[in-house]
């Protein structure tokens, strides 16, 4: 027997220690897909807008005492990777440890590197300065299906006696690299305030965009974003500027353009990570499960009531049984994310929000704005390459059966509803005095648990095959920024949204459930945030890149059908 049967012996024998957390019958496995050169026809690889059979898996970590440190060895895998350039996916890697009190605590990642002999492609594991976890991704150009064993020295403020229990939590991302991209939109003011009917896509409302005293409305064209350096808010030349759109009996209020950003403000010229997915029924359960009674107590989305309907019945399904939260759609996007649930989650697994700037350069990319477009490119949505009503999603992987129906439509899980338009009620809700059951926007899902609300985060991508419209994504890969649910971002139309200097959480919350970062939480007490990107309510307006419709919110605990969460890490 060669030298390398016999490591692939042993390696496989070794994985059978591994349980993988979402399957327990699979096991993680150190061989890797053979790369595909395939590309789409705008030359980025296939798996750049795919979404995978098998979201990121982590084994059980299997711990080891050493007498000066401890040692994690863990599996890991996802479908579908890709790298090109400094544009690739990753995932962010983090574990939390239990003491003999039932208490969790954040691990702190001193080292992590690949298993010794580990066959198959290189991988880079990037420690992060703070300890709270890693990145790993290729290290070469390549895509294909990613499958590695690792070992991570840890540290503890929990002594090694102490220690009962140890989970490893990750979340899969894609890297925003550095680099120059535009704000806002083209057209003058007038153009982007165009009245929306029927059949008709409308303008990106309240858009960013330059100042300037000699154009009309002070429109001077688009806003290019060239460094990390202060960005000034006063109506002077060139500076950062928006007007809000006037749409009557309708809040679009987005704050006023007043002060500036200061160099700490994170406005997406420096790289980031950025979650792939919008946070998943099963990830909050996650994160529920290692909180003390009194901070679950707070970050409890269970019992949730909107306009008189329960979470379930907006296809959130999450429940507590014997003082533990779970649900049986665990790759369903996750909704009634208040803000601060989602400033608590970030803190707890080391993350941030994104901020306006940086939605913005997620989707568009360092490519030009162009008038009108689309989270995914295109710049009409009714046009018949780009939404098709009446086609049907396909399901060749054979997994919508259970878990959603096959009558999806490749527009982002985004309504066409004219709700909060001319004060109209829902035209898909039976009570509506305009309820019409054969309006083209209006869904039900029959398959599953049906209901109308958010679907299987990157369900758009199972069957694309890479090209990015079908998949609805980001220029980078991103899935459903534009639907399915929406972003809560950082606002700079607020002075306590323009004080946030991007720090990371450190993977503690308070007694009471709280994210305790200092530029985070208001020194007075008013929250500020910004929705950005549709979703499944919405009209398709909100899915345009630029549009902040909801550019400005103060309603911190409020818990919603059709908000989520997606954090950032800064590179």
């Amino acid at each position: 027997m060669t030298a390398t049967k016999l490591y692939l012996l042993l390696a496989l024998c070794a994985c059978a220690l591994f349980a993988v957390t979402r399957s327990p019958e699979e096991e993680v496995v150190i061989t890797n897909t053979a790369d595909s050169g395939a590309f789409n026809n705008q030359g980025f690889p296939v798996n750049r807008f795919t979404t995978g059979e098998q979201y990121l898996s982590i084994g059980r970590p299997v711990l080891l005492h050493a007498k000066d440190k401890s040692q994690l060895s863990f599996g890991l895998s996802w479908d579908k990777s890709w790298r090109q350039g400094e544009s690739y996916d990753a995932a962010w890697i983090f574990a939390k440890a239990k003491d003999t009190r039932g208490q969790w605590s954040p691990v702190k990642i001193e080292q992590a590197r690949l298993k010794p002999g580990t066959i198959g492609i290189s991988a880079t594991l990037r420690r992060s300065s703070d300890g709270m976890g890693f990145f790993i991704y290729r290290a070469e150009d390549g895509q294909g299906d990613n499958n590695w064993i690792v070992d991570v020295a840890i540290g503890s403020d929990i002594p090694q006696e102490s220690i009962t229990d140890i989970k490893v939590f990750g979340l899969e991302m894609v890297h925003v690299p550095p680099g120059e991209f535009e704000l806002g939109t083209l057209k003058s003011l007038s153009d982007r305030r165009e009245v929306l009917t029927e059949g008709a896509g409308g303008a990106p409302y309240n858009s960013f965009y330059s100042y300037s005293s000699d154009e009309k409305d002070n429109y001077g064209g688009i806003y290019r974003v060239e460094s990390e350096e202060p960005i000034s808010l006063q109506p002077e030349e060139g500076n950062l500027y928006w007007t809000d759109a006037k749409i009557r009996g309708t809040n679009t209020f987005s704050g006023v353009p007043k002060g500036s950003l200061s160099a700490k403000f994170p406005k997406g010229y420096n790289g980031y990570m950025l979650m792939k997915y919008e946070l998943s029924q099963g990830e909050y359960c996650d994160f529920l499960n290692t909180l003390t009674p009194r901070q679950q107590e707070a970050r409890d989305i269970s019992k949730s009531v909107e306009y008189g309907k329960s979470t379930a019945d907006h296809r959130n399904n999450i429940r507590k049984h014997r003082g533990l939260y779970f649900t049986d759609r665990p790759d369903r996007s996750c909704n009634f994310i208040s803000w601060k649930d989602g400033l608590a989650y970030a803190d707890w697994a080391g993350l941030r929000h994104m901020t306006e700037l940086e939605f913005e350069k997620a989707c568009r990319g360092p490519e030009p704005a162009v008038y009108r477009e689309y989270v995914w490119g295109a710049s009409e949505i009714a046009e018949p390459e780009n939404l098709e009503f009446a086609h049907r999603f396909s399901d060749t992987l054979n997994r919508l059966a259970q878990d959603e129906s096959d009558i999806l439509r490749i527009d982002g899980n985004a309504h066409l509803s004219f709700f909060s338009y001319y004060n109209l009620i829902d035209v898909c809700s039976p009570e509506g005095r305009f309820y019409d059951p054969k309006c083209k926007a209006c869904r039900s899902f029959s398959g599953g648990d049906g209901g109308r609300g958010p679907v299987r985060r990157g369900i758009f991508g199972g069957d694309a095959s890479g090209d990015r419209l079908l998949a609805g994504a980001t220029y980078y890969g991103a899935m459903e920024m534009g639907g399915n649910l929406q972003e809560p971002v950082v606002t700079v139309g607020h002075p306590n949204g323009r004080r946030f200097e991007g720090t990371h959480g450190d993977g503690v919350l308070s007694t009471d459930g709280q994210a305790t970062n200092p530029d985070w939480i208001p020194e007075d007490g008013e929250y500020a945030y910004a929705g950005r990107g549709g979703a499944w309510p919405y009209h398709q307006n909100h899915a345009r890149t630029a549009d902040r419709f909801k550019g400005l919110r103060q309603r911190p605990d409020r818990r919603a059908s059709h908000i989520g969460f997606r954090g950032v890490r800064s590179d």
